[in-house]
């Protein structure tokens, strides 16, 4: 009787470790959300966000939520979209994890201002009253400007060393009367100084420091003086590049919220 009692206790013991390990072993349910900014104009009709989920997610459901904006963290700043669409992509890979990437395309209200949140924030709220709050980088809505003496006739980026973000644009620029480029925004508050008199046409570029941020597709705003005057006129956001590599890199832009 003895023995048959070890025995049984010890199947016991084994099969409680075996099943602890693999519990362990299980990937946690995760989204990733790259930080990135987000520059363009107030008119264009979507913001696209893009997020990276490991499992089959209800915040991918359209019609498992109940709302979703874009804020501050203390909502401050808060918008709210007039509609939403999720589409879900192919496989990528982070860390040896394998995850979809799911884009929130958000149509945002009209807006007759510049919109800026440094640090701004994704929420979604379900029907079912959960909530995710995550981080993705930095939102720059510059309205557009109704000047047009600039014809921008190329653009084109340089993202140094392969990196995730512009570090130059270059704009082609011809006019019909001389202008001095003053400085180029490439967000609501990011200028960078040119000091450029253009006579006829010109090519400018435009020095971007790296920032902590993905950074692939901006809206432009160019100062220039003419004849004594200081105009801005607003370029169409543009997508300068885009990574083909299904590899998500190890960085420090990358965040990781984990899902009860």
């Amino acid at each position: 009787m003895k023995k048959w009692l070890f025995v049984v206790v010890t199947f016991v013991l084994i099969l409680f470790i075996v099943l602890s390990v693999q519990s362990e072993q299980l990937p946690s349910n995760k989204w990733l959300f790259k930080q990135t900014l987000y520059s363009q104009l107030t008119t264009d009709t979507q913001l696209s966000v893009e997020g990276y989920t490991n499992h089959s997610s209800l915040y991918a459901d359209v019609d498992a939520i109940e709302t979703i904006y874009l804020s501050s963290l203390d909502e401050h700043q808060k918008l709210v979209p007039k509609t939403i669409d999720i589409k879900t992509y192919g496989r990528y890979t982070y860390l040896g994890d394998r995850y979809n990437k799911v884009v929130f395309l958000l149509e945002l209200p009209k807006l007759e201002v510049d919109y800026y949140i440094k640090t701004c924030y994704l929420t979604i709220l379900l029907k079912n009253g959960d909530k995710l709050q995550a981080s993705i980088g930095r939102l720059s809505l510059m309205k557009p400007s109704e000047e047009q003496e600039l014809s921008i006739y190329n653009q084109y980026g340089d993202n140094a060393d392969e990196g995730p973000f512009l570090t130059q644009i270059v704009l082609d620029i011809s006019v019909k009367r001389p202008v001095t480029i003053e400085s180029v925004c490439y967000t609501v508050n990011h200028c960078v100084p040119i000091l450029n008199t253009i006579q006829s046409q010109n090519s400018i570029a435009i020095d971007i420091e790296p920032d902590l941020f993905y950074y692939q597709k901006t809206s432009l705003r160019i100062f220039y003086t003419l004849e004594g005057t200081l105009y801005a006129q607003t370029v169409d956001t543009f997508l300068y590049f885009e990574p083909m590599s299904t590899v998500i890199p190890e960085n420090s832009l990358n965040r990781i919220y984990v899902i009860d």
